[in-house]
């Protein structure tokens, strides 16, 4: 299981940009991971590890070098979050398609006897 140590979310609108930067200390029991996300704010985001070891203070030094590197590129905060200690799955993403609920199928019904009946036109 993946919990989520430190967490930042950042954005650029400016000169016609519309971009986000996510990046988070994943704790995986047996070591750090900072995982970084970019790209368009409403497409899918490329993903990349930038760090992957067992001190916790390196994974937090290398997560605030990449926060204050957007900043002065023109990103800014719109939220974080330190120590949630959540699921990595629950990270909020750019946007993907949503997913539409499909109905199960029915159970088809169990025929013994997969032949259709026959019946003879002839008498025995």
């Amino acid at each position: 299981m993946s919990l989520i140590v430190s967490a930042e979310y950042l954005y650029n609108d400016s000169d016609n940009h519309d971009k986000v930067y996510n990046v988070a200390i994943k704790d995986t029991l047996s070591k750090y991971i900072v995982i970084a996300e970019w790209g368009a704010r409403l497409g899918v985001l490329k993903q990349q590890e930038k760090y992957t070891g067992t001190s916790l203070t390196s994974a937090r030094i290398i997560f605030n070098d990449l926060i204050k590197e957007k900043k002065a590129k023109g990103y800014r905060v719109v939220s974080q979050s330190a120590s949630t200690r959540t699921s990595l799955t629950n990270i909020p993403q750019a946007t993907t398609k949503p997913v539409k609920p499909t109905k199960p199928k029915e159970p088809e019904k169990y025929n013994p006897n997969p032949m259709p009946e026959r019946r003879l036109d002839f008498d025995l």
